[in-house]
């Protein structure tokens, strides 16, 4: 007997008011007639709701039921049904804010992600950007002959729903697919004939078949470990190849393309927690422009996260440090600092319970994660590690998924960190950072400007509770984006994310 679930709305994402109705569908496996239950969860009010259904097989091989919950309150359900002869199936459902972008193009927005299987969901919580790659090996699995029918459908998709998306080009022998046709065996014999000409082929193709629909174009892929770490090469010669092929790579892009900002290198954390060695040496000496924004995946030391494993924060690890390191650098080289972060992310254990206390933190982080980086001036975007992403083998890596999304023979589902990136999406919309505000020892605080001149406040704290007053805030919301009853009340700071709004000509001011 198995079970599936299908959450209301877009891949579980409901706007407030919106019909909470989903549907359960139980198929007979030893035909026996059974009691299904389905419960339901409200995180944070601790709301629940049961229903159940007598189910009979009789003249069919599947029933289904539907069952509705209320909409009327943010937040994150969790939904789970049983039957008296099966395991539970999870699933869940995201209640939140229509986003202000939605259903509207904002190519500049900070807020993206990738691998996304549904753009209606995507748009719902405010993420306007898609990080796709363009694997080289997929693409041209017969020398000659390019099939871009992946990357057009995938286009077409994300701009029928208001996504812009940047293509991440990975021409590497030993990520992800492998050229079928290719006699070398080296990546850094790219820059040999014939390979150059080849893979000078296949990026003039492809931007020229995509002038004019990309926001940025990614050159390439952690190059940190493909030509370092997996193919053993010293850091210096790994170093010198990126560089000379970044260069090259620039040059063709801007030929077609003037205006297709370039990202480049995409280090992994690896670098980040080398003190950046790897990027340092690739930008020391270029010769002509490798890149117009420093692309980079700053994740933490240790980023598989369950009940027994806590989050590490970002202000842990020093994540703004790094990236101020890096636009340090740039700048030192006469470069633009600007910054995308293409990677970030947390992996938690394949099928956890939505509301355990590692999936919860995980929500915590990514709201910390997400304010940390776009507080940086001179960071421009970040990708979240990912929407979906499951694997033949059932999860990411080693049995974990980094999924805010999640799939697994059921209709995709959120978990409680879509709340709390819609609600950061949401809130710091249009702004920009404004510096740091110091509202007590022990909290970190970071402030940003809204285009209207309101200021918008975050504040959180890693050591435990705090208590904390705005003297003047018109609005105060909660992680998940609920808004407090009374913006003036004293409100508990926690890991988890507190937003305060004031209106213009209003400076900030607390109260411990």
């Amino acid at each position: 007997m198995t079970i599936q679930i299908t959450p209301p709305g877009s891949s579980g994402v409901i706007f407030v008011g919106e019909e909470g109705t989903g549907t359960v569908t139980v198929a007979k496996g030893d035909g026996k007639n059974t009691t299904l239950t389905v419960n339901c969860e409200f995180d944070l009010d601790h709301i629940k709701k049961t229903f159940t259904f007598p189910i009979s097989f009789s003249g069919t091989d599947a029933v289904k039921e539907s069952f509705t919950i209320p909409t009327d309150k943010i937040g994150y359900w969790k939904i789970e049904a049983s039957t008296n002869s099966s395991s539970t199936v999870f699933s869940g459902a995201a209640v939140v804010v229509k986003p202000p972008d939605y259903n509207e193009s904002n190519p500049d927005s900070f807020f993206g992600s990738m691998l996304i299987r549904n753009f209606e969901a995507a748009n719902r919580i405010g993420i306007k950007v898609d990080r796709h790659m363009a694997l080289w090996g997929a693409i041209e699995r017969n020398q000659g002959t390019y099939d871009w029918s992946n990357i057009d459908q995938m286009i077409d998709r994300a701009t029928a729903h208001h996504v812009g998306v940047m293509l991440d080009v990975v021409p590497s022998l030993s990520q992800a697919v492998k050229i079928p046709w290719a006699t070398w065996t080296r990546d850094a014999d790219l820059l040999n004939e014939p390979q150059n000409t080849y893979y000078k082929n296949f990026l003039t193709t492809l931007v020229t078949r995509y002038k004019g629909k990309l926001v940025g174009i990614e050159l390439f892929n952690e190059p940190d470990l493909e030509y370092f770490k997996k193919v053993h090469e010293d850091m210096d010669r790994a170093a010198d190849f990126t560089e000379k092929l970044d260069m090259e790579s620039y040059r063709i892009i801007k030929s077609i393309d003037p205006d297709l900002p370039v990202i480049g290198l995409s280090v992994s954390g690896v670098d980040f927690r080398n003190d950046m060695q790897f990027s340092k040496a690739a930008i020391h000496s270029a010769a002509s422009p490798m890149m117009d924004v420093f692309g980079g995946h700053g994740y933490a030391p240790g980023h598989f996260i369950d009940d027994n494993t806590p989050v590490i924060y970002p202000e842990q690890y020093d994540l703004k440090g790094k990236i101020q390191g890096v636009l340090n650098a740039m700048r030192d080289r006469g470069m633009t600092p600007r910054y995308w972060g293409t990677e970030i992310g947390f992996g938690y254990p394949f099928g956890a319970d939505p509301l355990s206390g590692g999936c919860r933190d995980i929500a915590a982080g990514t709201a910390q994660t997400l304010v940390t980086v776009k507080s940086i001036p001179g960071a421009e975007r970040l990708f979240w590690f990912v929407y979906s992403f499951i694997n033949k083998n059932g999860g990411d890596k080693a049995g974990y998924t980094y999924s805010m999304f999640y799939e697994n023979g059921n209709p995709a589902f959120p978990y409680p960190v879509v709340c709390a990136y819609a609600a950061c999406a949401r809130v710091l919309y249009k702004t920009k950072p404004d510096g740091e505000v110091n509202v007590g020892h022990g909290m970190t605080a970071y402030r940003f400007a809204e285009e209207g001149g309101n200021k918008v406040v975050v504040v959180w704290t890693n050591s435990g509770k705090h208590k904390l007053k705005a003297m003047n805030a018109a609005h105060v919301y909660d992680t998940y984006g609920r808004e407090e009853a009374t913006p003036d009340a004293t409100v508990s700071i926690s890991n988890f994310p507190t937003y305060y709004v004031f209106r213009a000509g209003e400076e900030p001011r607390f109260e411990n």
